[in-house]
């Protein structure tokens, strides 16, 4: 499992918060980041906007650095990618029962493990037969050189009306980290959401 995301769930379990709860969050984070001397936030965030296009098990997604959406179509800050998915249960079950949950937490998380499979763009048919489109624009704050804070406001061309807001961790695991230290600045950043 090379690819994890962690998921932060609201009181109904459910990866979807509503705005204030997810614009609290945020400001706490900021918060934290900006009193707290040896902060777990290695940098100030940076801004992606990030469109998603399915088709079959291929993603292709495209990542514009620092730019809001009315600059989507500037090509001169894009990078692009195309990769398939493969959930790992094994896993991400074991990561779930390293994390320490406390019952007293309203905001518990849930671990997705996947096999991330790097194409070349070429891989990508052209094709208009797309299962959706999934355009997210989120704030990111670096934890360390394997692990970022993303709080994510996404749109699906399927319902260009909803707004789903979300607050997850994006976990890059190779063979070379130090998978402990990882889970346990996870915890301790998990704690940190929970303090609010």
């Amino acid at each position: 499992m090379n690819h994890v995301l962690i998921y932060l769930l609201n009181e109904s379990t459910h990866v979807n918060f509503t705005k204030a709860t997810f614009d609290h969050l945020f400001k706490h984070v900021r918060t934290k980041m900006d009193t707290t001397s040896g902060s777990m936030f290695t940098s100030k965030p940076f801004i992606k906007t990030c469109l998603f296009q399915y088709h079959n098990e291929l993603i292709c997604h495209q990542t514009f650095e620092n730019s809001d959406i009315s600059e989507i179509c500037n090509s001169s800050n894009l990078n692009e990618s195309v990769y398939r998915l493969t959930y790992q249960s094994q896993m991400s079950e074991q990561m779930n029962s390293q994390l320490i949950v406390k019952d007293k937490w309203k905001i518990k998380p849930r671990v997705f493990g996947y096999d991330k499979t790097i194409y070349p763009m070429t891989a990508f048919p052209s094709t208009c037969k797309i299962a959706d489109v999934e355009l997210q624009q989120r704030i990111t704050f670096k934890i360390n050189n394997r692990l970022y804070l993303n709080f994510a406001c996404v749109t699906y061309e399927s319902d260009k009306e909803t707004v789903f807001y979300h607050v997850y961790f994006n976990y890059h695991n190779v063979g070379n980290t130090d998978y402990d230290k990882n889970i346990d600045t996870l915890n301790r950043c998990i704690s940190l959401l929970n303090e609010q």
